[in-house]
């Protein structure tokens, strides 16, 4: 097999995994929204509008005050940070594999690509401190 014909090979396979990737980051942000705001819904359920009757019609939410409560709204909120980090990294994902996809220069994409891998790293070491900062 000549050499230009196993490049071309090794080419298609390369798009074959980017658009693979790029469909399992879609589905890695759309469940991770989804998680998010059921969290986010079920933490609601722990506030109420009776902070005060006598104020306006927009009263502010306050918290219930009790332990289920705040247990659970610790518990959720650990979960969202979660769901945000992940849908950092789905976004990280999506824009690796569309720079694989483009037809830009190959200096052009390895500097964006070299430059993606950097901020990936810096993000998720952010989230990661993040995350266990609220434990």
């Amino acid at each position: 097999m000549s050499e230009l014909r196993r490049r071309h090979r090794q080419g298609r396979s390369g798009r074959r995994l980017a658009r693979i990737v790029r469909i399992v980051a879609i589905a890695i942000c759309l469940a991770a929204i989804g998680d998010f705001v059921f969290d986010a819904y079920g933490t609601s359920n722990c506030f109420t509008n009776d902070a005060d009757p006598f104020a306006s019609a927009h009263s502010p939410l306050v918290a219930v005050d009790s332990e289920e409560c705040r247990a659970l709204i610790a518990h959720r909120d650990v979960f969202m940070r979660i769901d945000a980090m992940a849908v950092l990294l789905a976004i990280a994902l999506f824009i690796g594999a569309s720079v694989v996809l483009s037809h830009a220069r190959r200096s052009t994409k390895r500097m964006v690509l070299g430059t993606e891998a950097v901020v990936v790293v810096l993000v998720l070491a952010y989230s990661m401190l993040w995350i266990y900062s609220a434990r």
